[in-house]
Parts: C-alpha cells; structure tokens; sequence
C-alpha cells in the first residue's frame, strides 16, 4: 500500500520541490519499514494567543485543578506536577494520536473550572509528509473539536505546541535515522503547529508555543525531563492567563 502510494505521488509530479523529493526518499524508507513489520514514525515508547473565554478560567492556583492530556509529551507533563497545584488529573498516553490507532484517552467527566493542557500531534505527524495544506488544516479543526469538547464542559483548554526535536528519535533508531527524516519531520511539525494555531486563534482557544522556550530534553532527543515538562506547564499556564 505504502509503495503504491508513493508510485501514485511521484506519477502527478507532486515531488518536484526539493522538501518533496526528501519527503519520497523518507517515504521510500518508511515503505521498507512497513514490509518488514517495524514501527512508523514517532510512535513514542513507553514514554500564542490570548484565551478568548476568561469567564471559567481559574485564577487561584492553589485551587486549581490542572487536567493533563494527550501523548507522552502530556503523559510527562502530569506525571511532572505530581503534588503540584490543588489536584492534577493525567490523562495523557504514551504513543497516541488521533490519526493511528492508539487514540488519546476520552475528554469526558472534566472537573469543571480546570485547566485542560492538550498536547497531540507527535505520533501524527509521520503522516502528513506529503499532505496538502487542506488535510493538515482539517486535523487541526479536528483538535478544535476536542478543545471545545474541553470547554463545553467548563474547563479552559490550553492546546500545547510541538517542538522539533534535538536528533534522531533513540525510540524508533532504524526509522528516524533514514537519511532526511529528521529535516522531514521538523518541517512537517511546523505547518501542523501552524495549523493548529491559527484554527486556535479562530476558535478562542489558548495556544502555547514550545519551540525555542524550553531546552531541557531527554537524551532520546524527543521527549523532556522533568524540569522540562513543568517548564511547559508553566509557560501554557501563563500564555493562559493564569500567574503561580
């Protein structure tokens, strides 16, 4: 399938860009990964806009309640604020996404007044390599439906940014070290995060940029220490209008 895919690509002179002609090459090492059963893209192991709505947002962080979400980026991030804050819910999950089959957990059953930071998108990005900008715009509305979700609720979501990485990701070696791969990817997680960010602005919901704000990384070059993943939590809190 992925074979097939790439021969119908390079048929309508898509790759005629040279980003496009490292995407193929990528591709072409992702189609041989595929036929020999191995993992695709992250696939994590075991592992800035003003908010629009300030009626629900919480203010007194000793009584804030802070529901992480997402990814392993978001698994970090809650298990990073343990004893932190009035109550910190985790509800992030290694090597999920909302375009592969490991899905994130549920939105559902909010503590109402909480604040929701969603981080989503490091396991999807592999597949958007070759996309349109229409395809990537429309996961982006896709991630607005699950902030709303978090918002309907009474919580204020804060959708957290992706960060490119510092290397080729230790978790997936064979993968991440296929020449070009990395540029790929990073290129790729740009027009997501752009994405993302402008269908936040146009949806009221707050977005916090990583990218050149936090430096403390594990040495998988993907993920962040502990330090790391507070510093994120304390930067959305703040790009949410939310002072500790």
């Amino acid at each position: 399938m992925a074979m097939f895919l790439l021969q119908s690509i390079m048929s309508k002179n898509a790759l005629t860009s040279s980003f496009s002609r490292a995407a193929a090459k990528v591709l072409l090492g992702v189609t041989l990964l595929l036929a020999t059963g191995s993992d695709t893209y992250a696939q994590e192991q075991p592992r800035r806009s003003a908010p629009a709505d300030t009626t629900r947002r919480a203010t007194n962080t000793d009584t804030l309640t802070v529901v992480t979400w997402g990814d392993s980026i978001g698994n970090g991030i809650g298990n990073s604020l343990t004893g932190s804050f009035n109550r910190v819910v985790n509800l992030g999950r290694d090597g999920s996404g909302l375009t592969i089959d490991n899905k994130p957990r549920p939105l559902d059953n909010l503590p109402r007044g909480a604040v929701v930071l969603m981080s989503i998108g490091t396991n999807d990005v592999g597949t958007f390599m070759t996309a349109p900008e229409a395809t990537i715009d429309s996961y982006a509305r896709r991630v607005m439906v699950l902030a709303r979700q978090a918002r309907d609720q009474g919580a204020t979501p804060v959708i957290i940014g992706m960060q490119a990485p510092t290397g080729a990701y230790t978790g997936n070696p064979k993968l991440w070290n296929t020449p070009g791969f990395v540029e790929a990817w990073t290129a790729t997680m740009t027009r997501v995060n752009a994405a993302i960010e402008r269908a936040a602005r146009q949806t009221g919901i707050a977005y916090s940029t990583v990218q050149g704000r936090v430096n403390e990384r594990d040495p998988d070059h993907l993920h962040y220490t502990s330090r790391g993943s507070r510093h994120i939590a304390q930067n959305a809190l703040r790009d949410a209008g939310i002072r500790r």
